[in-house]
């Protein structure tokens, strides 16, 4: 309803009097579209049935925690929308049946420790190598998450994004393995070798792949977890590395 037709003045009737028709006129034109009954258990109330402002006149602001978004009072999921200003990031947050399946929220910036909704990423490397067949750690980050598929990869670097990729050389047959990792434990690996991609020269075997090309998925239990990505030669004459990047982790929704 506009400000100009907000109620001010309503008029009063008194038993054994008459009332005017032009008085009760004026109190039903205050209203517009349907009432709706502050008691939903009264005889006169049904189902899906009343409108909260039109498309002519909107309702300003919404002060509320959730809205149930239920199609149906008997059947199917529920679906509701809250907002969560609780923790460090805020966010929209939609729920079926109670368990939390999306959040939005500002992830315009990427932090080595991320909340919910947040993208996690280190800073950029330079050279991180090993020369031996255990596992040196390339970066470090931390993400909360709700118990959904988490991804944890390499970003190519911020600037010099050239040369962003996984090497390894030596003088006898081998490659590189890059091992993903959630809370010290090694979760999935991948291993390139040169006998993949690359080439035998007379001196020894070598290959490069690009970071972009490493990642790993897997399923946490919700709450606030510390994954890495670890690279290691598996051979002791050779050297694996990793160059110019950051590491990355982000929840599936």
């Amino acid at each position: 309803m506009p400000s100009t037709a907000t109620i001010t003045t309503y008029y009063s009737f008194v038993a054994g009097t008459k009332a005017r028709a032009s008085e009760v006129t004026y109190n039903f034109g205050l209203y517009r579209g349907h009432n709706l009954p502050i008691n939903p258990n009264t005889a006169t109330a049904i189902n899906s049935t009343y409108d909260l402002g039109s498309t002519e006149y909107r309702w300003r602001d919404s002060y509320v925690q959730r809205l149930d978004l239920q199609s149906n009072t008997t059947t199917g999921q529920a679906l509701k929308l809250r907002g969560d200003t609780s923790g460090s990031i805020s966010g929209i947050v939609a729920e079926i049946n109670g368990v939390e399946v999306a959040r939005f929220s500002n992830i315009k910036s990427m932090t080595i420790a991320a909340g919910l909704g947040q993208i996690a990423a280190s800073p950029d490397f330079t050279v991180i190598y090993s020369t031996t067949t255990a596992y040196v750690t390339i970066a470090s980050i931390q993400l909360n998450s709700s118990g959904n598929p988490v991804e944890l990869g390499f970003l190519n670097h911020s600037t010099n994004n050239n040369t962003s990729i996984v090497s390894w050389f030596g003088f006898t047959y081998g490659g590189a393995t890059i091992g993903f990792y959630m809370d010290n434990s090694l979760m999935t690996s991948h291993e390139v070798v040169g006998t993949t991609q690359g080439f035998a020269t007379a001196t020894g075997w070598s290959c490069e792949h690009p970071l972009s090309a490493f990642r790993g998925v897997f399923t946490p239990a919700a709450g606030n977890h510390t994954y890495e990505i670890r690279i290691k030669s598996s051979v002791n004459t050779g050297i694996a590395s990793a160059n110019n990047g950051r590491i990355y982790t982000r929840e599936w929704k």
